[in-house]
């Protein structure tokens, strides 16, 4: 699937169904641009202000959601320092600068840690339909890394159902 992309006056979105995986933050955090279950445009590119869209595309953990500003305001960059969450009985919410193999490069993206996905390495949400389980918090042990460690690029290797 392409990514949609929905023109407005001072923003571009784009939307990639591919990755999305229905978080619902979109519909949520501004319904007047992001209106679920309707006929025809769902996506209002000036239904709220450039930055308000912004903060959605910030929230969306799937990176389905993606802006380009046309004002010269504010755009999304990579992080301070690398994230990647562990989600209870889901996937990996990685936000990093992050090339994923055959994928390119992205800030952020759900990988599939329960290995049922059929858009791997992305998650789908298989995850749920699966019964997966699984703890979302690793277990707390001394960091020897630096937070100068903890920036740049990050390379992910998906491996089959790995």
């Amino acid at each position: 699937m392409t990514v949609e992309i929905t023109e407005g006056a001072k923003i571009s979105i784009g939307f990639d169904g591919q990755r999305c995986i229905h978080a619902r933050r979109c519909v949520t955090g501004e319904p007047s641009v992001f209106r679920a279950n309707v006929e025809g445009p769902w996506i209002d590119a000036d239904g709220a202000t450039a930055d308000e869209i912004l903060t959605v595309a910030l929230n969306c953990p799937s990176g389905a959601i993606t802006v380009r500003r046309k004002d010269g305001g504010n755009e999304e960059h990579a992080p301070k320092t690398n994230k990647i969450l562990v989600r209870e009985n889901g996937p990996l919410a990685v936000n990093a600068e992050v090339i994923i193999d055959g994928h390119g490069e992205m800030l952020r993206a759900t990988l599939c840690r329960c290995g049922l996905s059929q858009n791997k390495p992305f998650c789908d949400n298989s995850h749920i339909k699966g019964g997966f389980t699984a703890t979302g918090e690793p277990a707390s042990k001394d960091s020897k890394l630096a937070i100068s460690e903890l920036v740049g690029p990050v390379t992910i290797a998906p491996q089959p159902n790995g």
